[in-house]
């Protein structure tokens, strides 16, 4: 079973969360730490934000190719 938990937070290192979801809409955390905006149930993510063009990266050595190119 996965939990959340603040380690450094010593108000509420003794809670345990079940969730992200959780931990974001407790009562003492945001007593503790207040968030300033509403944060949404599902956060998401633009895919292009982790593709990186070829152009913008030096090969030093080719360790092997395969079906999608070379590594």
């Amino acid at each position: 079973t996965h939990c959340f938990y603040f380690a450094q937070e010593s108000k509420l290192n003794h809670i345990l969360f079940k969730s992200f979801h959780e931990l974001i809409h407790n009562e003492n955390v945001l007593k503790t730490i207040p968030l300033p905006i509403k944060l949404p149930f599902r956060i998401e993510f633009e895919e292009d934000l982790w593709h990186i063009p070829r152009r913008h990266l030096t090969f030093e050595y080719r360790i092997g190719e395969g079906e999608f190119g070379e590594v």
